[in-house]
């Protein structure tokens, strides 16, 4: 079974195929803007790679978020639009499911001042850098750990896997089990930030 995990939630663009839940191809950009330009490259480049064809994709997951709303709206439109044209399965798993661990806090990139964090124990949540290392004494991990570094040098930081790579793995792993898959619906911590034009 040919399984697709895409992640465009953070700082780097990501895509991954695993067969029967082994990663067999992965790819990552750093790539902010025209993200889908190079998305379905990234795709492709995955399936040359593994010798397979998008016809022989048998379900995608994308990561839901958080993220940028653009950001998770491509990834989610994207998947949305492969699936329904190989009529597989879709579902979504947010970053902090995919990655959580008992010993790590997660801290992603938010492009504002604060930054998504989940400390273990705790519920998902936006605070400022500062906050983050007056709660937590333990190691962090995540695109957004910079921040702290910047204040705190000597904070351990976790390495994390791919999430699009444990996207692709979960699904495979759900459909095996005969669990019910997720909706891929855009999970946000913020609202989107949302301008109106001035008045004429």
């Amino acid at each position: 079974m040919l399984t697709l995990g895409i992640d465009s939630s953070g700082l780097l663009l990501t895509v991954a195929l695993c067969r029967t839940g082994e990663v067999v191809a992965s790819r990552s950009v750093e790539q902010r803007r025209q993200q889908g330009e190079v998305l379905l490259a990234l795709v492709d480049e995955c399936l040359v790679q593994a010798k397979s064809e998008l016809g022989d994709l048998a379900a995608l997951a994308v990561v839901t978020g958080p993220g940028s709303f653009t950001g998770l709206r491509l990834g989610i439109a994207a998947s949305l639009g492969l699936a329904r044209s190989l009529n597989c399965a879709l579902t979504g798993y947010d970053r902090f499911t995919l990655l959580r661990t008992p010993e790590t806090a997660l801290v992603f990139e938010s492009l504002r001042a604060d930054v998504f964090v989940q400390i273990p124990g705790h519920e998902p949540q936006m605070l400022l850098p500062a906050d983050i290392l007056s709660r937590w004494p333990g190691a962090v991990a995540g695109d957004g750990v910079a921040k702290l570094m910047a204040l705190d040098p000597a904070r351990p930081v976790a390495p994390l896997p791919l999430a699009a790579e444990l996207a692709a793995q979960k699904v495979y792993a759900d459909l095996q089990a005969k669990r019910e898959l997720p909706p891929a619906t855009p999970y946000y911590l913020r609202a989107p930030d949302v301008t109106f034009p001035a008045a004429l």
